[in-house]
């Protein structure tokens, strides 16, 4: 996982599975880009069906994660920022 912006970080799925960094890093929210939704209970999540070949739209999605994104950044309060994992 690696962190790209105030509260926004990049990461493959293998990251989901490090509970203790994405606890540390403050992830509340998570948009997975990819063939297969993975469970991860406890978070708020987005996930885009995408396939490794030329058939999937990417573009079409992405005024949608970025409303995600950009919506999950600006939920918090005093007490507790928010964080997004991108990943696939």
């Amino acid at each position: 996982m690696i962190g790209v912006g105030s509260g926004l970080y990049i990461g493959c799925v293998s990251d989901l599975k490090d509970a203790q960094s994405l606890t540390d890093a403050g992830v509340t929210h998570m948009l997975t880009v990819d063939s297969e939704e993975p469970a991860v209970p406890g978070f708020h999540t987005k996930f885009v069906r995408a396939l490794a070949d030329a058939s999937t739209d990417l573009p079409s999605r992405l005024d949608d994660c970025v409303s995600f994104i950009c919506d999950a950044l600006s939920t918090h309060s005093e007490s507790k920022s928010s964080a997004v994992l991108v990943h696939w």
